[in-house]
């Protein structure tokens, strides 16, 4: 049980360096969008799939939910958070002469 918090932590890290250093807003957004929409599907995916034998090792199950937990409850909601508040200052920027 002790390897799902370092898989987790491993996987988090690696996100972290394919995100661009000076990112657009844009791209963000839709990185934050599509994490979302992973993340809550696996999760919803994960509740399904119980009762499967695949699911029945307690290690798959947490491991599972914690992957797609990262996604929909840390990554992209900073993402999100991130690319709306670079969106808002880079058009705030825009209209000062």
């Amino acid at each position: 049980m002790e390897t799902v918090p370092v898989v987790i932590t491993v996987t988090m890290i690696i996100a972290f360096f394919l995100f661009p250093k000076r990112p657009t807003p844009k791209p963000l957004i839709i990185a934050g969008c599509l994490l979302s929409v992973a993340g809550w599907g696996g999760i919803f995916l994960g509740l399904a799939l119980g009762d499967t034998t695949l699911m029945q090792s307690e290690l798959v199950a947490s491991l599972w939910m914690g992957v797609f937990g990262t996604f929909a409850g840390l990554l992209a909601p900073v993402a999100l958070v991130t690319g709306i508040f670079a969106l808002l200052r880079n058009r705030k920027t825009k209209r000062t002469p």
